[in-house]
């Protein structure tokens, strides 16, 4: 009994620390992130059917401005731009209008970035590595233009792995939130989540999240860990520090609010985030870019690194 009332304590005083921090703006979960416009990088690899595949289920049930753009230079500005309008007559023919950057004679990353500055609200969508990169990169870096890309950038990023075939698709209905630490990168990660699951002004469907432990060796944290998904709010809440537990009650608050929006929790120890391939292979990860804008948190890295599903990297500034 008295273990029970010292763990309701713990638990109301972080919501109590957490509203506080709502209140200051910086962990604000209240809706999804506006989803309207977004740039599309492009890179002459097989990755491109896959970055198509993502911009027609984000937005075939959206009404999203696009703008497309070659991210490589190739030597031959007839060929970069023949891809580019090859993926706009492609995206025409699914009804969805796009319009167009040519090659010009700026550097890949100098025209990523005039366009980006151009759509400060847009999200982004390109390949990581690019695809005449990915065999000599895949496993050391994300490549030049995307890290550069990352640093500089306030919009939320998605990056596409590799040919996904199939199921390149399907990721976008199963995001899969990595809450390590209370920021407003977190938030706005969370909210980046939320915009996967709302079509027409309705938020449905599962959202699973994986909260990362930084506390001490605590034998009821090896339990929780050791059951992986499926946990309870109630059982999880104790267990996380007063910013994380106060993001995991907005985001059971909302749940409840919207009763199509399920949860699907889990706790792990640091370094445990990713989910095996071979058994969950086609979701959508989402990560918090954290730390100075000098360059890519070696977290969000080696994450992004170690798999081949689409990721999404958010930083704070929206």
């Amino acid at each position: 009994m008295e273990a029970n009332d010292r763990n309701n304590a713990l638990v109301h005083a972080n919501v109590e620390r957490f509203e506080a921090a709502l209140a200051a703006g910086r962990s604000r979960i209240d809706g999804p992130e506006p989803l309207d416009s977004l740039i599309i990088v492009l890179d002459g690899s097989g990755q491109d059917e896959t970055t198509l595949a993502i911009v027609r289920e984000l937005c075939l049930e959206r009404t999203c401005m696009l703008v497309l753009t070659c991210g490589i230079q190739v030597g031959d500005p007839e060929a970069e731009d023949e891809l580019v309008l090859g993926a706009q007559r492609a995206l025409e023919a699914d009804g969805l209008h796009a319009e167009v950057v040519l090659s010009g004679s700026a550097e890949n990353h100098e025209r990523i970035r005039s366009i980006r500055q151009e759509h400060r609200g847009a999200w982004l969508v390109m390949p990581s590595p690019f695809g005449h990169d990915y065999a000599d990169l895949r496993a050391k870096s994300l490549g030049t233009a995307v890290e550069v890309t990352l640093t500089e950038s306030e919009m939320p990023t998605i990056l596409v792995r590799g040919p996904l075939g199939d199921v390149a698709s399907e990721p976008l209905s199963r995001p899969h939130l990595i809450v390590r630490e209370t920021s407003p990168a977190t938030a706005r990660a969370a909210r980046v989540a939320l915009a996967m699951l709302t079509h027409r002004g309705t938020i449905a469907g599962t959202l699973t999240v994986t909260f990362v432990y930084g506390g001490r060796p605590d034998p009821d944290v090896d339990d929780v860990v050791a059951r992986g998904f499926g946990v309870d709010p109630q059982v999880l809440m104790p267990l996380l520090s007063h910013g994380l537990s106060g993001i995991l009650h907005r985001l059971d608050v909302l749940s409840q609010m919207h009763l199509g929006l399920k949860l699907e929790l889990r706790l792990v120890q640091p370094g445990g985030e990713a989910i095996d391939e071979d058994i969950e292979h086609g979701r959508l990860h989402i990560l918090p870019r954290q730390g100075d804008r000098t360059h890519v948190d070696d977290s969000v890295q080696d994450f992004v690194l170690g798999c081949s599903d689409p990721v999404v990297v958010v930083p704070a500034v929206s």
